[in-house]
C-alpha cells in the first residue's frame, strides 16, 4: 500500500530557537512520505543556516515577510497533492521512539 504523500508547511520568520527540534522532530517520523517546506519570511537571524543542515528541506524564500496566507499560496503552487485531502490547522505529530 502506498502511503499517501503529507505536505508540511513551516513559516519560518526568525525561528533559529526552535527550527533545528522541529525539522529534528519531522526526520524522525516513522512515517516517511513527507515534502517539507520551510518559507524564509525574511529571515534576520541564523535560521537559514540551520535550516540547510536538514535533507530534503525544500526552502522557499520571500523577499519581505508576507504572512501566513501568501506562504500557503506559495506552497500550494510548488507542491503536488490532492486538494480535496488539504487541511489548514494546526496539529501535533505523535512524538517518534526515536526522538
Amino acid at each position: 500500500m502506498i502511503e499517501p504523500k503529507v505536505v508540511v508547511a513551516i513559516t519560518a520568520f526568525n525561528a533559529q530557537q526552535f527550527i533545528a527540534g522541529c525539522l529534528s522532530s519531522l526526520e524522525n517520523q516513522d512515517y516517511k512520505n513527507l515534502e517539507i517546506y520551510v518559507v524564509d519570511n525574511n529571515l534576520t537571524d541564523d535560521t537559514l543556516n540551520i535550516i540547510q543542515k536538514f535533507n530534503g528541506v525544500r526552502l522557499i524564500k520571500n523577499k519581505k515577510n508576507n504572512g501566513v496566507c501568501s506562504v500557503r499560496n506559495k506552497i500550494i503552487k510548488r507542491s503536488i497533492f490532492d486538494l480535496n485531502n488539504m487541511l489548514w490547522k494546526k496539529i501535533n505529530i505523535k512524538k517518534s521512539e526515536k526522538s
